[in-house]
């Protein structure tokens, strides 16, 4: 707790409020992340809700587009949660959010597709399940987004 609160103070000092308001939210979701993964407990099913567990508001494709990027959900919730062995299915739930950008979605997943087939482990992908009852063809573009980074 004391290396937060140091890491806090150091960001607000460099960096202003709007950046030190992005990191430790960052920090947040990766905390909340590791503590959901793999630490000696078998964990089967993990789900996630875009719009309550990330945010209802999701941006761009990079972080430096600004905040909710598709690269922080893929780094901070989709990778973590894929590379752990013990995590036998993700299930990404799309509903409530206020929109998706392409590019968040196309970072988010075909991103994620390319760099578990960097790590030779695009077999996790398998263990992938993409719901959307707001927008049904939503899971269509997303899967398409997987297809075409894999073909790559």
């Amino acid at each position: 707790m004391l290396a937060l609160v140091q890491f806090v103070s150091f960001a607000f000092a460099h960096c202003g409020a709007r950046s030190l308001q992005m990191s430790t939210e960052r920090l947040r979701l990766q905390a909340h992340y590791e503590e959901h993964s793999c630490r000696g407990k078998s964990m089967d099913s993990r789900t996630i809700v875009i719009a309550r567990d990330f945010s209802r508001t999701p941006g761009a494709r990079y972080r430096r587009d600004g905040p909710h990027s598709g690269e922080e959900f893929r780094e901070s919730v989709l990778l973590p949660l894929l590379r752990n062995p013990a995590v036998s299915r993700v299930v990404v739930i799309f509903d409530g959010a206020a929109g998706y950008a392409h590019s968040f979605l196309e970072e988010d997943f075909g991103g994620l597709a390319r760099a578990l087939l960097r790590e030779k482990k695009e077999k996790r992908l398998e263990i992938l399940r993409l719901e959307c009852s707001d927008e049904p063809l939503l899971v269509d573009e997303v899967k398409s987004y997987i297809r075409d980074a894999l073909k790559a």
